[in-house]
Order: structure tokens, then sequence, then C-alpha cells
């Protein structure tokens, strides 16, 4: 990308990338595009402006952020994308931050006090038809929305609503925004239901008296630090089964040196590589990739322009361990190529190849009958008809006499 990567969404089982960009590879994009597992494609005309929020709402996208066109269509701040075209979805007179789906209905939460013609305090509710308010809303921006145990969550700039002091951070009951214990002394970017708990990462250092850094949990009743905090601030979190993956302007965690990226196990701490250069903005898991977008040039300490793929660590295999341990790929990730080997315990029929995502074969390296012991050929990232194929995850495929073995690489152009 050539610019910012402020958000990701599912939608048609491809990924999708909102931001400040305006090419996505080599191919124009205006602010949005999606990606099947081996190339990018525009999004129609896109939009306008920058886009910061992404969900899919009854079958179709929708999109929130700073814009006031997408495609032909007039649409402030937030459009829906119903797999053909654009729509409006009416008129906001600020940023569209953070979209979530409560209750069957569309929550939208940002920096606007009006939707088309009412007063709304920086959140709405779309029921299929039309924006409604959310009570009286709040006094300043929200940010991020979320879910836990039922309730709706908002955190944000804000501090208060009518009768309720609030500090970063809401709970609503369905009839009014009440506060969640003291709150913070700063802003909140972003909250994710994690292990049955809420988590906050931000601005702040503290709720009341109970020191945090940058990162807390909140069990119900009260809010603790988490892992021991940050070294500096959280900015995107995204909890994905046992594991909470957080980002930011940090670069330590505990003892651990993790550059701006790092994930919690639920009882440690672990670095993703030697993490990124810039911090992340957005981070999205899909098909066993954790996607991460940002203002980054690189990650792991290779060049990645805005956006990154961050394949977790294989456990060994249990079923066909032999033949998983006949076959690796160094460097992974890769530019522009890599060194397969694979050992062959007898003469044998062997077939090689290389797919995408979606399983589509895209190479074949071999097919045919090869000696016993060690094997090693160069793959050049290029599909069978020699054309550069593009960043992503592909896997390696060996098939022998009665085992077969796979490795996920991952080619950064």
């Amino acid at each position: 990308m050539d610019n910012v990567v402020y958000a990701f969404a599912n939608f048609s089982e491809q990924v999708i990338a909102l931001g400040g960009f305006t090419s996505a590879g080599s191919l124009p994009a205006s602010r949005i595009a999606s990606w099947n597992g081996a190339n990018w494609d525009s999004l129609g005309s896109g939009v306008n402006s920058g886009g910061v929020a992404a969900i899919v709402y009854q079958g179709d996208l929708i999109v929130g952020g700073y814009f006031t066109e997408a495609g032909s269509e007039p649409a402030r701040r937030i459009a829906r994308w119903d797999g053909n075209q654009w729509h409006s979805m009416g008129y906001f007179n600020g940023t569209v931050e953070k979209l979530l789906e409560f209750e069957g209905d569309l929550i939208a939460g940002g920096a606007f006090d009006y939707v088309d013609d009412q007063g709304v305090g920086c959140v709405a509710r779309w029921d299929g038809n039309q924006w409604h308010p959310v009570g009286y809303g709040v006094n300043q921006a929200v940010g991020d929305l979320c879910e836990y145990n039922g309730d709706l969550i908002a955190s944000g700039a804000f501090t208060a609503t009518v009768g309720h002091t609030l500090n970063h951070i809401a709970r609503w009951d369905g009839q009014e925004w009440l506060p969640l214990g003291e709150g913070f002394d700063d802003d909140v970017f972003q909250i994710e239901s994690y292990a049955g708990k809420l988590i906050a990462g931000g601005k702040f250092e503290s709720s009341g008296p109970i020191q945090l850094s940058y990162l807390a949990q909140w069990d119900g009743h009260t809010w603790s630090q988490l892992g021991g905090g940050l070294n500096y601030q959280a900015e995107v979190l995204s909890a994905h089964e046992e594991d909470l993956y957080v980002g930011g302007q940090f670069v330590e965690v505990g003892e651990i040196v993790c550059n701006r990226i790092a994930r919690w196990d639920g009882e440690a701490w672990n670095a993703l590589g030697t993490g990124l250069n810039h911090y992340p903005k957005a981070i999205f898991e899909h098909q066993g990739g954790i996607y991460v977008g940002g203002l980054f040039t690189e990650a792991g300490g290779l060049p990645s322009s805005k956006i990154a793929l961050w394949i977790p660590p294989e456990a060994t295999s249990v079923e066909e361990p032999a033949a998983a341990q006949r076959i690796s790929a160094y460097p992974n990730p890769f530019n522009p190529r890599t060194t397969i080997r694979f050992s062959l315990p007898e003469v044998q029929r062997v077939r090689l190849w290389i797919s995408d995502l979606a399983g589509r074969e895209q190479a074949e390296l071999a097919d045919g009958v090869l000696r016993s012991g060690d094997h090693e050929l160069v793959w050049d990232g290029r599909n069978g008809q020699g054309r550069e194929l593009a960043s992503g995850v592909y896997f390696l495929s060996l098939q022998t006499e009665g085992t077969r073995a796979s490795r996920k690489l991952v080619l950064l152009r």
C-alpha cells in the first residue's frame, strides 16, 4: 500500500483493507481494496477520502471514515457496498470511527454530533431503515465499540453523558450510559472481549488509584493491570481464540523486547519476530494468519509497505511427523526466492507444488520418480506461467507414496 491501513474486514471470504492509500500492489485502489490470497482488487471506484472502519452487516460491507463520496454516490462518512456498487446510508457531520453489530442493529461511533437531522452525541443506531440516537450519547468522540457480557461498551475521548461522569469508557444498559468503575485518566483507543474479561488499551496510565500502564482488564467489578502493562501506549487490540494481540507505540512488555506488537497467551507475553518499525493501526485474523496494517515500512526486518502478514508458529503434526520433518523452506518469509529442502528414505514418486489460500494450484515444482536422500530446489515466487505472484501466504505441499506434508510460505514483495 502507498499509505496507511486503518481497518480490515472479511467480505465474501476475501480480506478487505481500508485506509488512506490510493494503490494496492500495482493496482489503483481508492482507500479500499480486497485481497483473495493472491491478488488485490478494487471495490468500484472506492471512496474519496480516508476509511477507518469496516464491518459486514446483513450481507453487505459497511464502511465508515472521513469520506464524502463512495463510487459516484454522495456518502457522508458512511457507505454500503453490496458486492457490485456503492450506496449512501445517511449524512454524518463528522468521522465514523467504529462500526459494530449489536442486538441485530448496526451501531456507529465517532466524532459526529448529528446524523441526518438528529442530534446523537457521537453514537448512533441503524435499525435497517433509519438512524436513531442511543440515549443522550456522550460528550466527545467514541473511538471503539464492543459487546461484553451482553452489554454495549463504548470507549474514546469522552468524559461524560447527561447525569453521569464516564471517564473514557461506558456501558449502555438499554436505557442510559453508565460508568465502568472509575474509568481512566486518559483516552481509551480500543476495547476487546477476551477470556471472559473486557480489555482496554490506550493512552491512560491509571484508573483512580490503580496503576495500569496503558493496558487494563475489567472482571465485571474492578480494573486491574494486564500482564504488567506496557512501556508506552496501546493503539489496537485483537482477540483470536486463546490469544490477545496488542499493537502500539511500546517497544517492551515486561522483559520482552517486542517492537510495537506482541501476543498475550493468557499467561505470558510473546514477541512476533522482531516486530515493526512503526506502530500498527489494525490487527485482523483470517484463515490462520494475522494481518497487520498501519504506517510501517518494515515487518520482521523485511520491507513491508503498510501491511504485513504474521503466520503463527505451527505445531508439530502428530499424524505425520516424519513427513513434516522431511520438508523445509528457508528463508520464510522470503523475497524474492526461497530454498526448499526435503529428503526421501527410498526411491519413490514425488509431487511438489505451490497453492494459494483458496487451494488453487499456482506452480508445480516437481512431479516424477526421485532417488533416495536429500533434495534441494529454489522457488522464485512465480506461478506456472512465469508471472510473479503477489505478496501473501502460500502452501508448499509434498506428496509421496503414502504420505503428504505441507508448509506455509510467506512471500513479501
